[in-house]
């Protein structure tokens, strides 16, 4: 499988996959994630599990300065995080269950960005990961198709490497899946409420 295979996957247009933990058994669940083959950004936290369920997977650990990425969480999170913690989200996250998870989301980030859990996340990380076989670049000094490819023995493809976390594509995914989630949401309550409503008039309506 070549690498432009593996960017297509991992980037998909629509529904992106969903990755979870059952903790009462300790297994990892992927659902909605058909012909995928690679995870990344939020399941990191999750590494300990991921490494127990999938142990052959390779693992791609970047470093970056502190600074810098608390300079690009306050482009791309922070900006979201009034709109994800206010109680219009949350009323509309009783009904929604894309919206609650990016709403209890708000709340987590806040505390890896300023609760010192950055560091320490890292660190746990490479120590793990030496059951593991893993490939540690540092951000600054550049990441692209060449060093990931080059680890995993595939070519480099003739597409441009994503960039999913600039501030302006990283907002707009974010508010178009959760539109996305709305109307699937009403749709679907809509089903629900038709005919319940139709029943209802014509059982109390004039005979």
């Amino acid at each position: 499988m070549a690498c432009r295979t593996s960017a297509q996957r991992t980037t998909p247009s629509g529904q992106a996959a969903r990755v979870g933990v059952d903790r009462s058994r300790g297994n990892i669940f992927i659902s909605g994630s058909a012909g995928y083959d690679a995870i990344t950004d939020l399941p990191s936290w999750l590494f300990k599990e991921i490494v127990s369920t999938f142990p052959d997977a390779k693992f791609v650990l970047t470093e970056r300065d502190h600074e810098a990425w608390r300079n690009s969480i306050a482009k791309t999170l922070q900006p979201l995080d009034a709109l994800l913690s206010s109680l219009m989200i949350r009323f509309v996250g009783l009904v929604d269950s894309y919206t609650h998870y990016l709403s209890s989301l708000s709340g987590n980030f806040c505390y890896v960005l300023y609760g010192g859990y950055f560091g320490p996340v890292n660190e746990k990380a490479q120590v793990e990961a030496l059951k593991v076989y893993l490939l540690v670049v540092r951000l600054e000094d550049g990441l692209g198709w060449e060093k990931i490819c080059s680890v995993l023995g595939h070519d480099v493809p003739d597409v441009p490497y994503p960039r999913a976390n600039e501030a302006a594509e990283f907002q707009k995914m974010v508010m178009g899946d959760m539109s996305a989630s709305w109307k699937r949401t009403v749709l679907n309550a809509a089903s629900v409420l038709v005919p319940v409503v139709g029943a209802s008039v014509w059982f109390w309506g004039p005979k």
